[in-house]
């Protein structure tokens, strides 16, 4: 028996937003099983699983609390500085040997890899104290609500600018009654909202895209709290168990880390290392944006790549994944991307994808999505018995002319198939 839609929405804490969301969700046809499906496991791995780990007391709770707080005061004092390395050393340790061995590196490469990024520490703990402390206090309670508590006067006004800047950012705060009421509850509502327009990929459906989506305001958060220090030195300086705290946020950024360091080759280059500042005014030089004659081919491109079962590693790719992290299929349908999709001056082995990157992860996935979706439902209603190739190729002929695109040739089931991906169930 499908549930109502109060029950269905009951996993993801939405409060007075409920009535306003369900109505949106039935409007656009999504089920109610999905929602409730994904709304359980948001609610138990991104709330009750950080919820249960456990922060014990430490005799070196006031000593880590101070040491931190230093730090992001700017006080870089030899002291300072050496005990922070202290902390941080035997996470960075453990996380490059596990990365290196998981990679199959052999074990004199690993161990060397290992003792660089150690070394690397005295240059890159200056800029990466913000990072580990704000994953910090994401331990031990939901990560984002944790986040939302740190922010200060400052870091909170940029984020209620940020949100008045995105429409669709814009419309979940109102359903949770403004910008300054519970951003918690809006960034659930943006959640539900948002991954109910995506395709389906994960367990339950729509896990890979509400993970991504959760992962990156996450880091977002976090590189907010890293431009207000001051304002992250009062959160840090009034939490509990400082040491387990650090421990945990130590362990979790080194992880990441290394896996930035795998793709780049092990540069360790601090520049690369230290994370990116949220800066509020716009770099002297702005990176390259799609043309809006792109629009057709990009949606062109992206209904290949989820006829070809790409579509969670282009996610994945999208959140700022690459390297061996992605599978050989996905880079090789990238590479066949129209030239209108790359980015100008790039060409052969050099070839980057930035501003495709870019204007995907800035809403362009989700709206392409949505436009697709019609063409989806038509290609999934076609009879899949002989003449299944021309049928597809009349199907697809308005989608694709004028792209770049090539037509899709071979294993045309298993394409049509795949675009429940994009229905749902």
């Amino acid at each position: 028996m499908m549930p109502t839609w109060e029950a269905a929405l009951a996993p993801w804490r939405l409060g007075t937003a409920t009535p306003t969301v369900a109505a949106r969700l039935a409007s656009a046809g999504v089920s109610p099983d999905a929602v409730a499906a994904l709304g359980q496991a948001h609610d138990a791995r991104h709330r009750a699983a950080w919820c249960a780990e456990a922060l014990p007391a430490d005799a070196d709770d006031r000593r880590a609390q101070a040491v931190w707080t230093s730090l992001l005061a700017g006080d870089l004092s030899t002291a300072g500085v050496q005990a922070a390395r202290r902390h941080v050393a035997r996470p960075v340790r453990d996380a490059f040997r596990a990365l290196g061995r998981g990679l199959g590196l052999p074990g004199h490469v690993v161990e060397h890899q290992a003792a660089l990024a150690v070394d690397a520490l005295d240059g890159l703990v200056l800029g990466a104290h913000a990072e580990i402390v704000a994953r910090g206090l994401e331990c031990g309670s939901p990560p984002v609500a944790a986040l939302v508590a740190a922010l200060g006067l400052g870091a909170r006004a940029r984020v209620d600018a940020a949100v008045a800047a995105r429409p669709d950012w814009a419309d979940a705060c109102a359903m949770a009654g403004g910008a300054s009421a519970d951003l918690v509850r809006a960034v659930d509502v943006h959640l539900v909202l948002a991954t109910a327009d995506a395709p389906a990929p994960g367990d339950p459906p729509g896990w890979s895209s509400l993970k991504a989506r959760h992962d990156r305001l996450r880091g977002r958060l976090r590189a907010v709290l890293a431009a207000h220090p001051d304002e992250l030195a009062v959160a840090w300086a009034t939490a509990s168990s400082a040491r387990a705290r650090l421990d945990r946020g130590a362990r979790r950024w080194a992880w990441a880390w290394a896996w930035r360091e795998a793709r780049s080759g092990f540069a360790f280059d601090v520049d690369a290392m230290t994370p990116a500042p949220c800066a509020p005014t716009p770099p002297a030089v702005s990176p390259p944006a799609l043309p809006s004659t792109a629009d057709d081919a990009v949606r062109a491109w992206l209904l290949v790549v989820l006829g070809r079962g790409q579509s969670t590693a282009l996610e994945r790719w999208v959140d700022g994944a690459g390297g061996r992290d992605l599978p050989t299929g996905f880079y090789r349908y990238l590479a066949e991307a129209p030239d209108t999709l790359a980015d100008p001056g790039s060409d052969g082995r050099s070839r980057s994808y930035v501003a495709l990157r870019d204007h995907l992860a800035d809403g362009g996935l989700e709206s392409a999505w949505a436009a697709l979706r019609p063409i989806a439902a038509r290609l999934r209603a076609l009879d899949p018995g002989p003449g299944l190739r021309e049928r597809v190729a009349d199907t697809l002929a308005p989608v694709l002319a004028g792209t770049g695109v090539a037509m899709p040739a071979h294993h045309l089931t298993r394409f049509v198939a795949r675009m429940d991906g994009l229905l749902g169930p």
